[in-house]
């Protein structure tokens, strides 16, 4: 709390902005697929004969576009206004810390965007994806503090993303693995969404 680097941790990225791109991946990424499906708006596009695997694909890029811009005001912010007030964060430990929330946003976000696929329910995309996530951030308290716990630490998106820092902490491996899990939820998601009947309103 001493230095700015720690200071931002601890109010910001510990906790803070964490939370604020897992909430807007979650509710969007929920909303993309299985909202559009109980609106009724989907069927519209399946009919125009857009392959569903691509539609699927589009809808994961546009959610993380939608986080990587979320992720760029908050890169800008923190590094403007720590360099305004002298706070001593260099321009990568702002991208490195970006890039853990952003992550973090991504990973739950096509999460939920893989059930909703799956399943054409919101209420199921919304529930899976917040379950997840609650249940990793224990994995990340928990281990911390039980010692037969803490090998299984680092299975935890939250271990992954935040252990380092994250601001300061420089670039772990860590986060190459968020983005295959990432990746792999929603490739595990394209044949079963493929295959579905969409309700129709």
């Amino acid at each position: 709390m001493t230095t700015g680097v720690g200071f931002l941790n601890a109010e910001l990225f510990s906790i803070m902005l964490p939370l604020a791109f897992i909430i807007f991946g979650i509710s969007r990424g929920a909303r993309l697929i299985a909202g559009e499906e109980e609106a009724g708006t989907l069927e519209v596009v399946i009919t125009t004969g857009l392959p569903r695997i691509r539609l699927l694909l589009e809808k994961a890029a546009a959610l993380v576009v939608a986080l990587v811009a979320l992720a760029a005001i908050t890169f800008a912010s923190t590094y403007l206004l720590a360099a305004v007030v002298d706070m001593g964060v260099g321009l990568s430990d702002a991208a490195v810390g970006t890039m853990s929330v952003l992550l973090l946003g991504i990973e739950f976000g096509l999460a939920a965007l893989a059930v909703g696929a799956v399943t054409g329910k919101r209420s199921w995309a919304m529930g899976a994806g917040i379950g997840v996530a609650v249940a990793a951030y224990l994995l990340y308290l928990v281990g911390a503090l039980v010692s037969s716990v803490e090998p299984w630490r680092i299975a935890s998106p939250f271990h992954q993303a935040l252990e380092a820092g994250p601001l300061g902490g420089g670039w772990t491996g860590g986060m190459i693995w968020m983005v295959v899990v990432a990746v792999a939820v929603t490739v595990a998601s394209l044949r079963p969404f493929d295959r579905r009947d969409i309700a129709i309103g």
